[in-house]
């Protein structure tokens, strides 16, 4: 697995960390593959009493 942090220019405290998985012989059809973004934190407009 390859692994790289890219930095944003314009802010230095905001990167992106990047996971490549290796291509393998025995999987020759995986050489392109879709791409997932995890974006952590969010905010809540309101909390429900039945979900807190």
């Amino acid at each position: 697995m390859k692994t790289e942090t890219i930095t944003l220019k314009s802010n230095p405290n905001v990167t992106l960390t990047t996971y490549l998985l290796d291509t393998s012989p025995e999987m020759p059809n995986t050489k392109v593959r879709p791409a997932v973004l995890v974006f952590p934190g969010g905010g809540y407009f309101m909390c429900s009493d039945r979900e807190a």
